[in-house]
């Protein structure tokens, strides 16, 4: 393995001083590599494994029930694809700077259909919104995750990676998203007692997780206060891996309690629109991605 001083800037991480992998070799070396200690093994497995216990407990059960519900196996896409989308991007950016770009533009991708998930998720389960809520929530829904979270993260991710107000503004986008996706719930948290929904308590929880998941992606603790200590396990994107585990753990299970088999059938109206809008949504993220690109083409062959 390599120090940061013997891999390029953009594949190094602030702080971590040890465990890079060597660049340019045959791919089948960075899949072998999810055996090998190093830097991003912790990264590759954290999510890897929550793919395999996602698929066993939650999306299994549920296809083969007497009604699979809609709403909850959009849920399970999404997060499928953020688990996936990182487990591949830490798995396989570190052979090249442009391998660098291009996985981890897959994992911002794996990280918006999932938001796009949630939100559509959660629309789809709520009973009695009102019409206006129902016609605005899924254009703004669009808004909020495609321009405000996917595109600021990966654009400057391309144009600008040493901007050091990129993750600032990373933070703040997903922040704005997470406050976005709770408005489907805005009418249970008045009405209900949290303390009697053990639901409205897992989105709660849910909430709380990602904001500690930020400490740790923007903070780049505990490897800030002891340089070159974590750099093989416990730095912060590690944790950050860990508390998103947490997010998606708790979001999946009220998912369980909140939808019903009232909304269970794709063909009900909100279904309908719901898939819709998930195609749009994927649609617009891999084109923005292959215009992203032809830019990182420029800039790194």
């Amino acid at each position: 393995m390599l120090t940061s001083t013997e891999v390029p800037m953009l594949l190094q991480r602030l702080h971590i001083h040890n465990g890079y992998r060597p660049l340019h070799q045959p791919r089948f070396y960075y899949y072998r590599s999810a055996f090998l200690l190093h830097n991003e093994l912790i990264n590759v497995w954290t999510h890897f494994l929550p793919i395999v216990l996602l698929a066993y407990y939650y999306v299994i059960p549920e296809i083969q029930s007497e009604t699979p519900r809609f709403p909850a196996l959009v849920l399970h896409f999404g997060t499928a694809c953020l688990m996936a989308g990182s487990t591949i991007a830490h798995l396989l950016h570190s052979r090249s700077p442009l391998d660098h770009v291009f996985w981890f533009c897959v994992d911002f991708a794996g990280i918006g259909i999932w938001s796009l998930c949630i939100g559509l998720q959660r629309f789809s389960a709520e009973h009695d919104s009102g019409l206006l809520f129902d016609l605005l929530y899924l254009p703004s829904l669009l808004i909020f995750v495609i321009p405000i979270q996917f595109m600021t993260t990966t654009v400057f991710f391309v144009t600008r990676p040493h901007w050091k107000l990129r993750h600032l503004i990373r933070l703040l986008a997903c922040l704005i998203m997470a406050i976005y996706l709770n408005a489907p719930l805005t009418r249970r948290f008045w009405t209900i007692p949290i303390e009697t929904s053990p639901s409205l308590q897992m989105h709660s929880k849910s909430f709380q997780w990602l904001l500690v998941s930020g400490i740790f992606m923007g903070g780049n603790v505990p490897e800030r206060w002891a340089p070159g200590i974590f750099d093989l396990v416990g730095y912060g994107h590690q944790l950050f891996h860990l508390c998103i585990i947490m997010v998606a753990w708790n979001l999946v299970d009220a998912a369980h309690l909140d939808c019903d088999l009232e909304t269970a059938s794709p063909f009900l109206p909100k279904n309908l629109a719901t898939l819709i809008v998930l195609f749009i949504g994927i649609g617009v993220i891999f084109e923005t991605i292959r215009r992203l690109m032809r830019i990182a083409k420029e800039k790194y062959q």
